[in-house]
Formats: C-alpha cells, structure tokens, sequence
C-alpha cells in the first residue's frame, strides 16, 4: 500500500478502511479492460450462513407482519359477530316455555326470550366465581329454572358483592315461591377447554367458569339433554343485587373491534421498521447479494405462515 496515500488519510479512520481502498488508490484509475472483467465476473455464491444470517434479521420483521395480519382478520371475525348478535338482540322476545327442540340453543344463541315456571329452591343456587364489578370482588348468582315444558335453565341472576357468599346472608335475594315468569337472553355458552383452564370443584362449591351438565349433576338435575344458559335483563326499578347485565352488554366484548384495529397498525408499523433496519444491516453492512436477500425472504415467509 502507498504509504503516501496512508499518511493523508486520518488515524482514526484507517481501521474503517479496507485494504481494496488502498490497493484501488495505489494503482491509480482502472483500465478499461479491468472494468469490463469486473462487470463480467459472476456473483459470489451464495452460503447457507448467509441466507440463515438473513433470516434470524428478518425473522422479527416476518413475525410482527404476521401478528399483524392475525389482528386484522380477529377484528373482522369480531365485527361480524357483534353485528349477529346485535341483529339476534334486536328481534322480539320468544316465548320457550311450551317448546323444546335441541337446535334452539344455537338457533337463539342471544335471542330475547320469555320464561314461564318456578325458580328452584334457594338451596340449588350456584356461585359462579369469583368475579369483579366496579373494582368490588363478588360472585354471579346461578338459580335453576323449571319451565313449563318440564325443561331446566340455569339462570344468570346477575352479580352479587363477596359479602352474599353464604346462604344465609342470601336470604332476601331469594326467589319467590310459586310460579314466575321474566324476560331474559338465551346464551350459546361454549365450556372452555385446555391445560390452562382450571376445572370446577364440585365438591368444595368452586364454580369458575359455567359447565352446564356438570352444574346439573350437582343439583340432581337432568343432564340429558344438559341445562341451557340464560341470563337476566337488567332492570332499573328492581332491586340493587343481583346486579344483571344491561341489553346492550351483551354485544360488547373486553377486546373491542377499534382495539384490534389499533394492534394490527402497531404490529404493521413495527414489521415495517425492522424491514427497514434489516434490509440495510443485509445489503450495505454485511454485503450480501441480492439472490441470498430474496432467498431468506422466502424462506421467513414459508416458516411464519
């Protein structure tokens, strides 16, 4: 290397400078014989170190695009149910005391429906819990129902504060002897599965989550075909507890359609900015060919979808 050329180029720079700059400088201008040899001469192959190289730098970016996508299509899912069950809601009450087929229960999955028969005695009702209202601790209050076709519901009264636990402090929330009737929704409740779900404990009276046939085994219900689900309207003129569920509260959900609208752009927007920081770190600082780029792409895009 041209030691001449060496001192005019600063120290601290020298270390950043590849030795090709130098042997370039040296030897003067190219000819036009070694330029055509340069632009004739066939790309480096591509390694196998360097296309997984890519891949862990685009692995990131593929995901968050990914996690994107999913949020979008989740939010149009959403979007569709909650107009169901909007246009379910919307329809008149449906008198089910004198009817029983098994298809209904999907058929008026959030369907308004009328109820006449007698509430079970005080000693079947159910704790289903704990829950939380307005930052208070409490149960919801599940009171079979005899309908006049001889069929049992099981009633979501609505939610009580923790202090009802016992029966004997539920004694002015009892039901009324006799025959009855209210207007309520029909639920299409689904029993969650898998290794995180924590199951009942009949035994011990530790409802967490609704389980209709197992909650009917426990009070000497018939279990064939299983209890259907259905909950009370609210009502501003009745009493304070149990506190049930406005109409328009069972269209809504924890995770709003807006909400995973606002993921997906979070998601896109971060997969957008690691594309960027990627492509860069892979064509300009590791130098690699465009084949190895086009390559890892693929090879990203086929391991996250």
């Amino acid at each position: 290397i041209n030691a001449e050329y060496m001192g005019r180029i600063p120290k601290w720079q020298q270390h950043n400078t590849k030795p090709s700059v130098f042997l370039a400088a040296a030897r003067g201008p190219m000819t036009a014989r070694e330029f055509a040899s340069k632009q004739s001469a066939p790309p480096p192959p591509v390694s196998f170190g360097d296309v997984l190289r890519s891949c862990v730098l685009l692995g990131p970016a593929v995901l968050c695009g990914f996690l994107s996508h999913w949020q979008y299509r989740r939010g149009e899912w959403k979007k569709t149910l909650v107009s169901d069950r909007n246009t379910q809601l919307s329809l008149p009450p449906l008198n089910i005391s004198l009817t029983s087929s098994a298809d209904e229960t999907v058929r008026l999955g959030h369907r308004r429906v009328v109820c006449e028969g007698e509430w079970g005695p005080p000693a079947s009702e159910l704790l289903l819990g704990p829950r939380t209202l307005d930052g208070r601790n409490g149960f919801h209050l599940i009171s079979p129902f005899l309908l006049q076709n001889g069929e049992w519901l099981l009633v979501n009264r609505g939610w009580i504060p923790a202090t009802f636990r016992e029966a004997a402090a539920r004694s002015e929330l009892a039901t009324p002897p006799g025959p009855a009737s209210f207007v309520g929704v029909l639920v299409d409740y689904t029993v969650p599965t898998g290794r995180l779900v924590i199951p009942n404990n009949p035994e011990k009276e530790q409802w967490l989550h609704m389980h209709p046939e197992m909650m009917a085994r426990a009070r000497n219900l018939p279990t064939s075909p299983p209890p259907r689900i259905a909950e009370l309207l609210f009502d501003p003129t009745g009493p304070q507890f149990p506190r049930a569920r406005n109409l328009s509260e069972f269209a809504t959900f924890p995770v709003s359609v807006e909400r995973h609208r606002e993921y997906s752009l979070t998601w896109l927007c971060l997969s957008f900015a690691l594309s960027i920081m990627s492509i860069h770190v892979i064509v300009f600082v590791s130098a690699l060919s465009p084949l190895s780029l086009s390559l890892s792409l693929s090879l990203s895009l086929s391991l996250s979808l």
